[in-house]
C-alpha cells in the first residue's frame, strides 16, 4: 500500500519535469509543468489545456469499430450456415410462404447453441483479448494510440501484467454479466448508461475515478 502523503509528485508514465497531485490513494488531474501551487482543484491546475474527454470518446469509437467489425463478420458467417437468404427472392413461393419459411429459419437460428453462445459471449471475449494484448504490448489500445493518450501504471518501465489484467477484467466484466444475467431491458439500459457513458465522461473531465482506474491503480494520460 502506498503511504505517500498527499501532494505534488512526478507520476510514472507522465512527461519528464512534470508533477501530478497525489491525494493519498490515487493520482488526480493532469500533469503540470514547473512547480504547481499548493492544494488541488479538479479544474485543470495549470490553467488552459482542458481534459481528455474528446480523446477518450474518439478512442472508444475507434476501438469499438475494431472489435465490432470482426464480431459482425463472424456472426454473419454463423448465421449464413443456418439461413438460406435465397428464400426471400424465390419466385416459386408466394410472399406468405417466403415469410413463413424465413421466420422458421430465424427461429432455428435462435435455438442454435453456437450462435447463442457467440452472440452472448463473443463480444466480451474479443474485448478481453483486444485490450489485454494492446495494453500489454503498447500501453494503449489502437484507439488510444490514434488519439494520443495511453494507460499509465505505477512503474516508469510500463504497465505491469497484473495492472493490465485488473483493468481489462473490470472493463470486460459487465459484458459477461450482460450475457449471463436475464436483466430487464430498462435496468440493463440504466446500468449501461452509467457504466459505459457517465463514468468515462466524469473520469475524462477529472471529476471521478472509474472502477477500472481504482481497482487497477492505472490512469489514462496524454501520450
Amino acid at each position: 500500500m502506498n503511504q505517500t502523503p498527499p501532494g505534488w509528485y512526478h507520476a510514472a508514465g507522465d512527461p519528464a519535469n512534470t508533477k501530478r497531485y497525489w491525494d493519498g490513494s490515487l493520482w488526480q488531474g493532469e500533469p503540470v509543468a514547473g512547480e504547481p501551487q499548493a492544494g488541488f482543484s479538479t479544474a485543470n491546475p495549470s490553467g488552459g489545456g482542458g481534459n481528455l474527454l474528446g480523446q477518450r470518446i474518439g478512442a472508444k469509437i475507434i476501438d469499438g469499430l475494431i472489435i465490432m467489425i470482426p464480431l459482425a463478420i463472424i456472426l454473419v458467417v454463423i448465421a449464413g450456415s443456418s439461413i438460406d437468404f435465397g428464400i426471400l427472392s424465390d419466385t416459386t413461393l408466394s410472399e406468405a410462404e417466403r415469410e413463413i419459411q424465413f421466420e422458421a429459419q430465424l427461429t432455428e437460428l435462435g435455438e442454435d447453441t453456437t450462435f447463442n453462445l457467440f452472440s452472448r459471449f463473443g463480444f466480451p471475449l474479443l474485448v478481453t483479448a483486444y485490450y489485454f494484448i494492446t495494453y500489454s504490448s503498447m500501453g494503449a489500445s489502437l484507439g488510444k494510440k490514434a488519439t494520443k493518450i495511453k494507460i499509465a501504471g505505477t512503474s516508469e518501465s510500463g504497465l505491469e501484467t497484473a495492472e493490465v489484467a485488473k483493468r481489462v477484467g473490470i472493463h470486460a466484466l459487465p459484458y459477461f454479466l450482460i450475457g449471463l444475467l436475464p436483466l430487464p431491458g430498462f435496468i440493463l439500459g440504466l446500468l449501461s448508461l452509467y457504466y459505459f457513458i457517465a463514468q468515462p465522461i466524469m473520469a475524462a473531465t477529472g471529476t471521478f475515478k472509474t472502477l477500472r482506474d481504482k481497482f487497477s491503480g492505472t490512469r489514462v494520460v496524454r501520450a
